[in-house]
């Protein structure tokens, strides 16, 4: 649960008084608001607290008073905590602003409380002016300590500003990275790739692809799990695509980078981000109904060189197996059905026995056996057996038959039986 302002700015003062009990710092906390940056334009004042009261346009005035006030004395200020907190989180970005400029020419006020204020500013700018939240971020940077700013904060002013202006956004990334590189998160990068991407995918995809060839930083290459390896990066934009529309627009991007190609040793970055593309595109169908899913499918007009990165990724349903049939070619389409097979058993093994049990066409009929016959294997091996014996003469009986071999122990009676099948 978020803490409120006065309460984080409590703890802040608190552990700063903890810390340095010394009479100096002590002193310098009795001074604060006495100097002359403790400007009182737009106030009056009432109530034994002599606490400013807020006149037209002195919203930062009133509410700077009172945390000077605060600051001076928790326990005597008289402040009640939710009216600051309703006040602070109401100030428009401009007020804000303002707030923090005078808040940091007060004098006395100890490194920690500084500190806290910051990022309690920046968070709260980061979904309204992310352009402004970003700018006092890196201004008062050397201020701010890490344990205090809250970094998703800077990940989601860094995404909505790459939504509202990419190059800025970048612009500023590039050159905080480069100043500070030690402090900046994974995070970072990503939420400036997908705010870039909900402005432009192609503008994503693109800039990606520029700064890995430049060797913008070692992590962009460095491997699957990592996040700005191509596989992962590609899914995180792609998978933000959640309507008909917006799949489109990540297609059209994804066309425009590179064409699809079959991938080899020295593909282009482009190429294998593009193969990956259309891949994601198909993931990211699962939770869609399957109508809706071939409906857009329909409308897409897959290539038929985009088609297998397409069929190989499509979520696990068995209603897959007729559109495959239908716009696949042979071997695209086995892969298809072994794939959807396997996904299937895992969750109603049962249910893909009957199905087997009702198909006519024996070449669909044989590789989902084999497939099947061999997802069996641990759970119900006399069923695995039953179904391999099926299986006509050809390749798919003899390495369905091989693979079962090789996986029941050596001594075992379902070993021998498949011995027996094979030398037969």
């Amino acid at each position: 649960m978020k803490r409120s302002l006065i309460l984080s700015l409590m703890l802040a003062a608190g552990f700063a008084a903890l810390g340095l009990r010394d009479h100096a710092r002590l002193a310098a906390l009795e001074k604060i608001g006495n100097s002359p940056a403790a400007g009182t334009a737009g106030e009056t004042t009432h109530g034994k607290s002599r606490r400013p009261r807020r006149t037209r346009g002195g919203e930062v005035e009133a509410l700077l008073a009172d945390l000077r006030s605060f600051l001076k004395s928790p326990d005597a200020a008289g402040i009640e905590e939710d009216a600051i907190e309703l006040r602070f989180r109401s100030l428009k970005p401009g007020q804000l602003e303002e707030l923090a400029r005078r808040f940091l020419e007060t004098a006395g006020i100890p490194a920690e409380v500084r500190s806290q204020f910051l990022a309690e500013v920046i968070g709260q700018l980061a979904g309204e002016d992310p352009a402004a939240a970003l700018d006092l971020y890196a201004t008062h940077f050397a201020e701010i300590e890490e344990v205090d700013l809250d970094i998703s904060n800077i990940d989601l002013a860094v995404a909505r500003r790459a939504k509202d202006d990419p190059e800025a956004a970048l612009e500023w990334y590039l050159k905080n990275e480069a100043e500070h590189r030690d402090y900046f998160k994974d995070s970072t990068l990503i939420a400036l790739f997908k705010g870039t991407a909900a402005c432009d995918p192609g503008l994503a995809f693109g800039l990606f692809a520029r700064l890995k060839d430049a060797g913008f930083t070692n992590s962009l290459a460095s491997g699957p799990d990592d996040p700005f390896a191509e596989n992962s990066f590609v899914k995180e934009v792609v998978r933000m695509a959640t309507t008909g529309g917006e799949r489109s627009a990540n297609l059209a991007a994804l066309r425009k980078l590179a064409p699809v190609r079959k991938l080899a040793p020295g593909t282009p970055v482009e190429a294998q981000m593009a193969a990956q593309g259309i891949g994601e595109l198909a993931a990211g169908l699962d939770g869609e109904s399957f109508d809706d899913a071939v409906k857009w499918v329909s409308a897409a007009n897959l290539w038929p060189v985009e088609l297998p990165a397409f069929a190989a990724n499509l979520p696990a349903d068995p209603r897959w197996i007729r559109w495959g049939s239908e716009n696949l070619l042979p071997f695209d389409f086995h892969e298809l059905l072994r794939r959807q097979i396997l996904l299937w058993s895992q969750r109603d093994v049962t249910a893909v026995g009957k199905w087997l049990e009702a198909q006519t066409d024996e070449n669909i009929k044989s590789t989902a056996a084999s497939t099947y016959a061999l997802s069996l294997t641990d759970e119900r091996p006399s069923e695995a057996l039953r179904w391999a014996r099926t299986l006509p003469a050809g390749n798919d009986r003899e390495e369905t038959f091989e693979h079962l071999e090789n996986s029941f122990p050596p001594d075992s009676a379902e070993a021998k039986e498949v011995r027996a099948e094979v030398n037969r």
